[in-house]
């Protein structure tokens, strides 16, 4: 993209992505999630100092940059997370919600910072410190020293207790606990109805424009394996599809006898404007009844269709789950709790073989024709569908790198997804289906 339109698209993924929300205890490698693991969390400033990540340049000796600190500090959004609580947006919205000061609200904490069991703060500990290095590296009482001995490997430190990010699907999991949702955290409707952003989050573009604290190198490479974006985005893909079952399972999906609750279906099928002008109704989805309130199957929808365009053993299954979990949700939404168990177990199938391994530039190239051909067709319906298409076919642009779709041609679709409020259905088509013809 050109410097404008990226700058416009990181401004426009920072504040979606700077959304609360996430799951419990997922488990990796025997690795809990930073939030619920049994080691100390030190607190920043056990790292911030100049001999350790708080150098003003980077070293030209150590393996790592060393200044790591600093660019938390000074340009990563996480650093904030605490002081975006004390804002009169936040406190308007905790008012709305009758919970009192969003800083000592856990619904807010948990996500707005390293919100560990007091028993489990060291004495260097600030709950103001946001997220930080241990919110997502994991208490560091155990591998603080041991993570600066060039003869412990970087699997010995994960022993040791630090959380392993450099794995696609832990840290799909670590990043979706806080930007997604599960029935132990969940970003409720009346928590949005009170003035919260609708949580939108693709893990690997998170990965692609946030704030480099690394270089991939040889040296990175070899102390931690591969690093893929595209197995960055298949794997959210996959942890985002699992989160959106734990919750319609969960329940949340029981919260009234009539409907489960809102947050789980597609926003703009209610908030939109309905004046013909801006567009009239929505387009047909065959899979419901016309006039019913649409499940967000974005996640499951795209699985379906990679695993689909991929030939995978399970797919036609799981398609087939996911067009009556659809109809349920609409039709019948006491029994969305079974109908999301059916599909849970399709996803099993498929979603194993789909992060087995990473996949060939030929896979990779063919999946990217599948999704602009979805939203050629017109099914990305809603802005969520649009967005993680979108963002899905930069992504697969980045890690190919054949020059097939340029910058230009991107930037020319990302004005049709720029932002909800301004989001133009057709236009999204209109713009994938010439990208299809390329």
């Amino acid at each position: 993209m050109g410097c404008r339109k990226l700058n416009a698209f990181r401004t426009f993924f920072f504040f979606l992505a700077a959304s609360i929300c996430g799951p419990s205890v997922a488990q990796q490698n025997g690795a809990q999630l930073p939030q619920y693991d049994e080691d100390t969390h030190l607190g920043v400033s056990s790292c911030a100092s100049s001999v350790c990540h708080g150098r003003a340049e980077r070293s030209e000796e150590s393996r790592v940059w060393l200044t790591e600190f600093r660019i938390w500090q000074g340009s990563d959004p996480h650093a904030t997370a605490y002081s975006t609580l004390l804002t009169e947006q936040s406190s308007r919205i905790a008012r709305n919600l009758g919970i009192g000061p969003a800083a000592e609200a856990q619904v807010c904490l948990n996500c707005h910072a390293d919100n560990v069991s007091t028993d489990h703060r060291g004495e260097r500990f600030q709950l103001s410190d946001g997220v930080g290095c241990e919110a997502c590296h994991g208490g560091s009482e155990h591998w603080i020293s041991s993570h600066t001995d060039s003869a412990v490997s970087h699997t010995e430190n994960i022993q040791a207790g630090m959380y392993p990010t450099a794995s696609p699907q832990p840290r799909a999991q670590l990043c979706l606990s806080c930007h997604s949702g599960t029935s132990k955290k969940f970003a409720s409707h009346e928590l949005m109805a009170g003035g919260h952003p609708q949580l939108l989050f693709e893990n690997a573009t998170f990965a692609l424009y946030q704030p480099m604290h690394f270089q991939i190198d040889e040296d990175y490479e070899a102390r931690k394996g591969e690093y893929n974006a595209a197995d960055l985005w298949l794997n959210g893909l996959v942890e985002a599809a699992e989160n959106k079952l734990d919750l319609a399972g969960s329940a949340v999906s029981t919260m009234s006898a009539e409907l489960p609750d809102t947050a789980l279906f597609h926003c703009d099928s209610c908030h939109r404007l309905t004046n013909i002008a801006s567009g009239g109704g929505l387009p047909v989805d065959q899979r419901r009844p016309g006039g019913s309130i649409p499940i967000n199957d974005t996640a499951l929808a795209l699985v379906s269709l990679v695993s689909t365009a991929l030939e995978l053993p399970g797919a036609t299954a799981l398609s087939a789950e996911l067009d009556k979990m659809v109809l349920t949700a609409s039709v019948e939404p006491q029994k969305l709790a079974g109908a999301a168990s059916d599909v849970a177990a399709s996803l099993h199938t498929v979603s194993g073989e789909l992060v087995r391994a990473p996949l060939s530039s030929a896979q990779l190239s063919k999946l990217r024709r599948a999704l602009i051909r979805f939203a050629a067709e017109g099914r990305a319906r809603y802005f969520a569908d649009a967005f993680h298409v979108f963002l899905s076919v930069n992504v697969l642009n980045e890690t190919l790198q054949d020059g097939l779709i340029s910058n230009k041609d991107m930037s020319l679709w990302f004005e049709s997804v720029v932002s909800e409020s301004t989001f133009d259905r057709a236009g999204f088509a209109a713009r994938a289906s010439q990208l299809s013809s390329l």
